[in-house]
């Protein structure tokens, strides 16, 4: 990568920015698309493609989220300017950005960072009352503010400037369903933070817990939503108070991500703790309990339960699945580099495949 004379960024930090960018960048392009699959089923773990869906803001999708008027209001601190409720007429489904069309090739990982402090940042951590505080560097303490007008700039690509009302146009009627650890977390954030910036603060409902976080746009009818599940399986407690990672078995919330029009899903690091570290004292595979079992041999059983519950569940006409493995981490070649290898995956524009 290119670097710039503009301050410097921590390459750790350029790293994390880039992937959450590709992530959301993915998100908003699939949606923005028309695409008939080619295959109706999850065959298996080896092979697994998931489809995109023909996203028209005119067509139905029935949600299972809870009722608006249980959720609370936050108001911002310092609210963006003020937008008219009034929703603009819908895009045709096939109206995909003219960019996008003529760039199907693009290489997202090939370019370098470049200083634009006119059209960027996107929102301001002010303007986002519910972004936690260890992702919020300026509660933190940093004083200045460079860091926020880096944008990504792909070589050969000119990918457009992310547009919240047309994504919120896309999204009319419809639930996107977040499921994971932290990286999926920080994913909703992020991609709420963007949607929540584009409308009144008004005109948005917002639900926070521990395991389950919403965002809400009142006049577009739709929700983005996180589902705390760090293995994609269940965990449950014991009489001892013993964790119990249950390989064989989906999570009870799993019934409410059905009706999404648009699931995304990631687990990896949590499989590499250990020690102290490890959240879980047994494994239950075939209703019986034991107590070590190969990390991998433990987390490809997960994985085909992960994959036949989409198989049974998920109709890919009508839903597009996402799948993010693992975030390297920056020091020495470890178990996060195995995993993220071992689940790395090939995005392209008519699929996203998961090689295991």
């Amino acid at each position: 990568m290119e670097s710039s004379s503009k301050p410097p960024l921590n390459l750790k930090w350029l790293f994390c920015l880039l992937c959450g960018f590709i992530g959301i960048f993915f998100l908003s392009s699939y949606l923005s698309k028309n695409y008939t699959p080619s295959s109706t089923s999850v065959e298996s773990l080896q092979a697994l493609s998931f489809y995109n869906l023909n996203l028209s803001p005119n067509s139905n999708h029935s949600a299972e989220a809870p009722c608006p008027a249980a959720y609370s209001i936050i108001a911002p601190t310092s609210p963006p300017p003020a937008l008219a409720p009034v929703i603009a007429p819908s895009p045709q489904p096939n109206a995909a950005p003219e960019a996008l069309l003529q760039k199907q090739t693009c290489n997202l990982l090939e370019g370098r960072w470049v200083y634009d402090p006119k059209e960027y940042p996107l929102y301001t951590e002010r303007q986002c009352p519910f972004l936690s505080q260890q992702v919020n560097c300026q509660k933190n303490g940093r004083p200045d503010s460079d860091y926020m007008h880096w944008k990504w700039e792909p070589q050969g690509c000119d990918i457009p400037r992310f547009n919240g009302i047309e994504m919120l146009l896309w999204l009319r009627g419809k639930r996107m369903v977040i499921v994971g650890d932290s990286l999926n977390r920080n994913q909703w954030e992020s991609l709420a933070c963007l949607l929540y910036s584009s409308v009144h603060p008004s005109r948005t409902v917002i639900k926070l817990r521990d395991s389950h976080k919403l965002f809400r746009a009142i006049d577009y009818d739709c929700s983005v939503e996180f589902y705390w599940s760090p293995f994609l399986v269940r965990v449950d407690e014991n009489k001892e108070g013993d964790k119990i990672l249950k390989l064989d078995k989906m999570p009870e919330e799993s019934r409410l991500w059905r009706s999404a029009a648009v699931l995304v899903f990631n687990t990896g690091h949590w499989w590499t703790h250990s020690g102290r570290m490890r959240s879980w004292k047994y494994y239950e595979w075939r209703g019986e309990l034991v107590g070590e079992m190969e990390r991998d041999s433990a987390y490809g059983i997960a994985m085909r339960t992960w994959a036949d519950w989409v198989d049974r569940h998920v109709n890919p006409n009508k839903t597009a699945v996402f799948f993010r493995s693992i975030s390297p981490e920056h020091k020495r070649a470890g178990v996060h580099e195995e995993l993220f290898l071992q689940s790395k995956f090939l995005c392209t524009n008519a699929a996203i495949t998961i090689s295991l």
